[in-house]
């Protein structure tokens, strides 16, 4: 595993990038995010996730959503003066956080903005 720069000649966002792998991780996952079959796949599997948390019933909407949801954090992410500013979008990493742990879905959206 190594660290890549996410836009090069910045140091201010990095990735992980399996060796065996062509794309780092987060390349990876907006690639997963704009992929109709494998959001089909997803929520499909997922349903009753899909219906009783988000309330969304109809797995075409998810896409659509997810679509939408994917550009927007991408472009945020990806995007001058906002990647300059990741820390205000994110909570860092705390260091002395030792072991996994499960996160509740409320750690899924920024509920704070």
């Amino acid at each position: 595993m190594e660290f890549v720069r996410v836009i090069k000649g910045y140091d201010h966002l990095w990735a992980v990038k399996e060796p065996d792998k062509e794309l780092d991780e987060l390349t990876s996952l907006f690639e997963r995010w704009n992929d109709a079959d494998y959001l089909f796949q997803f929520f499909k599997n997922n349903i009753e996730d899909l219906k009783s948390y988000f309330k969304i019933e109809k797995i075409s909407q998810a896409i659509h959503d997810t679509f939408e949801d994917s550009d927007a954090l991408e472009e945020l992410i990806l995007t001058f003066p906002y990647t300059e500013e990741l820390d205000t979008l994110f909570r860092p990493l705390d260091v002395t956080d030792m072991k996994s742990m499960e996160m509740t879905r409320q750690k899924a959206r920024n509920w704070e903005r």
